[in-house]
This record gives structure tokens, sequence and C-alpha cells, in this order.
């Protein structure tokens, strides 16, 4: 009888061990919850998202780089980058003409360009002369509105003339002689109309021979 009794004080302090070792917190809890600490919440109550101490956001600090720089916006020639690609006022050369405003485009006369010239940095535009640019010019007889204004071969005057001349003696504007004028067609002058050239001389008080002497040998 004192047998069982012994043996049955045994078996309930073994129960009562087992049942405070299962109420001990274990090891790997305790770091959990220290890890779970530190991670933190956020504002609702989720964990927060830390990131790696380095991975802060800064603004584009470039020197080059205009006050509230856009991929959208257009550059702009002053010496900054207004687009933020990390070029200074490419594609900002300007357009330029100085001839008058209805001859660009008419005939040969084309506009030409400036080339952005501004300060790096600087933020003031700037540009180099206009290169490029053919502006009107005098009316010749070459099948080419030169003065670039819609009319070949001619002015506001009518066709391109020149003065001609078809004799081997005299000189226009001495005695009898004069000189007549041609007219340009298809690039190219026509016949000499209206010359005068020099003729045997007459007792006329006329320098028929156009040498200059009134009346000689006659």
């Amino acid at each position: 009888m004192r047998a069982l009794l012994v043996i049955a004080a045994l078996l309930a302090g073994c129960s009562l061990f087992i049942d405070l070792a299962d109420d001990r917190p274990s090891a790997d809890a305790g770091a959990a919850d220290a890890e779970a600490s530190d991670v933190g919440t956020t504002e609702d109550g989720g964990p927060a998202d830390r990131g790696p101490a380095d991975a802060t956001q800064r603004p584009d600090a470039r020197a080059d780089a205009a006050p509230g720089c856009e991929a959208a916006r257009a550059e702009r020639c002053d010496g900054l980058d207004q687009d933020c690609d990390g070029r200074i006022d490419e594609d900002t050369d300007e357009r330029c003409y100085d001839g008058p405003a209805a001859t660009a485009g008419v005939g040969p006369c084309r506009a030409g360009a400036r080339a952005c010239a501004a300060e790096l940095g600087s933020g003031a535009p700037a540009f180099g002369p206009c290169e490029g640019a053919v502006l009107p010019a005098a009316e010749r007889c070459n099948a080419i509105d030169d003065d670039c204004d819609g009319r070949v071969d001619a002015d506001a005057d009518g066709p391109v003339q020149q003065a001609c001349y078809p004799f081997d003696q005299g000189e226009p504007g001495v005695g009898l002689c004069e000189a007549g004028r041609s007219t340009c067609s298809a690039g190219a002058f026509g016949p000499c109309n209206g010359a005068q050239g020099p003729r045997a001389e007459l007792p006329n008080t006329i320098d028929d021979d156009c040498d200059g002497q009134v009346d000689e040998g006659s």
C-alpha cells in the first residue's frame, strides 16, 4: 500500500513540472518580439517600411539645372537645362532673316540661323550672328529671281536691260553715236535696239564719224 502511494506522488510531481515548462516563453519567441518592436508601425497600425539608411531621395542638385526643371519643359537659350536631360541649350538655334519680311522664302531668299551663345549658367539669352541666310540682291539676267520679288529677270521698272553698242568704230556719247538697249529674256539678253553708230563725215556741223571733230575733210 505504501508503495502505491509513493508512485502516485511521483507521478503528480512529474505532471506539475511539465505544466510549468509549457508556460515559460521560449528564446525564439522573445527574439521575434524584439525584432517586431524594432520594425515599428505606420499610422494605420501596419509595419513601417524603413528601407536602407542611405536611400534618401534628394532633388537634382546639378549646377546646370534650371529651377524647377521638368522633362516636359521646352529648352531655352539661357545657359541652363530646362528639360533636365543633362544637356544645355540643345536645339535652341534661332531662325533669322535680315531682309524684308515679304521676300523670305521667295526665289532664292531663305532664312538662316543664329546659334545659341548664352554663357553657361547665366540665365540670360544670347545668340551669335545670323548665318546661312540668302537676302535679296540686284536683279540680273540669269533666269533667277535675284531680288526675291516674285519676278524673274525683271524688277519694278520692267525686264532687266543693259546698254549695248554693237559697232567697232566710234564711241557712244561722242558726236552722232549713241548706245542702245538690250532686253533680257529667258536668262539671256536679246538684240541691241536703238544704237547709233558712226557714218561718213558730212558738212553739216555734226560729228558724223564720232571722232570728236566736226566737218573735218568734208
